[in-house]
């Protein structure tokens, strides 16, 4: 009998051990879980390109090419990006152009005494708040961002391996269906949106300069953020825009700018977003909005694309676990 209760005081105090060192290798890799996060989104965007190179050549310097694309294709012009949109979201408050919109807006079509006005600026403190936040943590967006490029390189070089190990540890009976439907979901998310936002992005930033349109990175990196809200999105800054010039008879601009809103909405929104993702792989419009809210909230700027990734794996699992039982 004390053989026994010995025997079981031994298994206690091992499962207790290792869930004390759980619980302390949480504490020590949780400030670098959004950076990991960030890192297995950017491995899936770049794994057909990976998987091109290791043709002609080896692992280790097919991923070092591609976190080296990634630093060119990416990271430089994401740096030159925000910079440039917490330098214009300063102005914008001070010179009160956007506010005006705003105000003539809600005076001509609202015929409503909110202030609007007062409204976005509020929205702009909090992105200029949430842009200079993460410029003040220099050094550690330095050590950030050297752990994305490592983990980058670890996901790349191990992909077979670890696509393996999730499927084998997911405790479904359907587990290739599962894995697949998982799959289809993030490159809705990665190839689907992202891609479609930043061609917006693109797209809006050229016409806003060649209408010498003021805060162009500002509007056009708006017109991004709200690409993950399908069709009605990019509609909030192209249309006021739109209605502003007409209204102050600047007939051109107006007319270029709904030309612009119907290309996003038609022909990007609807016929390239249709081609890039898959019909069944949807997500539901409201887990989209809070994902994006409480993503922002939670992991700070690349939240918007981490937060609905995250509730619509947890839907994803939860619905199969349902349909097991």
């Amino acid at each position: 009998m004390q053989k026994e209760e010995r025997e079981r005081l031994h298994r206690y105090l091992f499962f207790g051990i290792i869930l004390a060192l759980l619980i302390l290798s949480f504490f020590i890799i949780r400030q670098f879980i959004i950076p990991l996060i960030s890192a297995f989104i950017l491995a899936f965007l770049v794994k057909p390109l990976f998987d091109i190179i290791k043709r002609r050549t080896n692992k280790t310097i097919s991923a070092l090419i591609c976190i080296c694309l990634i630093i060119l294709a990416v990271l430089i012009p994401i740096g030159t990006i925000v910079s440039q949109v917490t330098i214009q979201a300063y102005q914008s408050i001070n010179d009160g152009f956007l506010s005006n919109i705003v105000n003539t807006l809600s005076e001509n079509i609202l015929r409503t005494n909110i202030d609007l006005s007062g409204l976005f600026d509020k929205f702009t403190s909090v992105l200029i708040n949430l842009l200079t936040t993460a410029l003040s943590y220099l050094p550690s967006l330095i050590l950030t961002l050297l752990i994305t490029l490592l983990g980058v390189y670890y996901f790349l070089i191990n992909w077979d391996s670890l696509e393996y190990a999730l499927k084998r540890y997911l405790p479904f009976e359907n587990k290739d269906k599962i894995a697949k439907e998982i799959g289809e979901t993030t490159k809705q998310m990665v190839y689907g949106t992202l891609l479609v936002g930043a061609i917006e992005f693109i797209l809006s930033l050229t016409v806003f300069y060649l209408l010498d349109i003021p805060y162009p990175f500002l509007l056009s990196s708006i017109i991004f953020i709200l690409a993950f809200i399908p069709s009605v999105g990019p509609s909030i800054v192209w249309a006021p825009l739109a209605i502003y010039y007409f209204l102050n008879q600047d007939y051109t601009s107006a007319i270029v700018l709904i030309i612009l809103g119907a290309v996003l909405v038609f022909f990007i929104e609807t016929l390239l977003k249709s081609k890039l993702t898959s019909k069944n792989s949807g997500i539901n419009i409201l887990v989209m909005i809070i994902g994006i809210i409480g993503g922002i909230s939670l992991f700070g700027i690349f939240g918007f694309i981490i937060g609905p990734l995250i509730l619509a794996y947890t839907l994803k699992l939860l619905e199969s676990a349902f349909d097991a039982h």
